[in-house]
């Protein structure tokens, strides 16, 4: 039975998230098996990332996998997601559609509405999107987004 999730909390990064991939678009995520042939030093359990860079109109997105040190290819490089305080969401959905199509715009919209709430100011510079390894065989996939806070 589906029970719904949408959980805020805060959180701290005390060691940077190390990110092995690519600026593109959402066809990166194609090429998540190449990504993870070509890591070195990829974690046992590795999640997908894409992460909103920068502020618009300047901003980017950059989609790679979990990484245990700084890496480079010929394609690739490592983001690191720096350390500090974010706000993290996590939600599912009854299925994969639903959750990619329906839920994670509005996630970000709830996130900052919450943060206004709590009286916490985002950093809008660096929005993250969290795909655990395996969510796509879940009967209920679930996904994390985190904002960084302004400190």
């Amino acid at each position: 039975m589906y029970i719904e999730k949408n959980e805020f909390n805060v959180i701290t990064i005390e060691k940077g998230i190390k990110v092995f991939g690519a600026k593109g678009g959402y066809e990166l995520y194609g090429k998540i098996d190449e990504m993870k042939n070509i890591a070195k030093g990829k974690k046992e359990h590795c999640s997908h990332y894409g992460l909103w860079i920068g502020i618009h109109p300047n901003e980017y997105y950059f989609i790679g996998i979990d990484v245990i040190d700084n890496e480079q290819s010929h394609e690739y490089t490592t983001f690191t997601v720096p350390e500090g305080k974010y706000i993290q969401n996590h939600f599912n959905a009854e299925n994969i559609d639903k959750l990619l199509s329906e839920k994670c715009g509005k996630k970000y919209v709830e996130g900052e509405n919450w943060a206004k709430q709590n009286n916490i100011q985002i950093d809008t510079s660096l929005f993250i999107e969290i795909y655990p390894e395996g969510m796509f065989d879940m009967e209920f996939p679930e996904m994390y987004y985190l904002c960084k806070v302004k400190e």
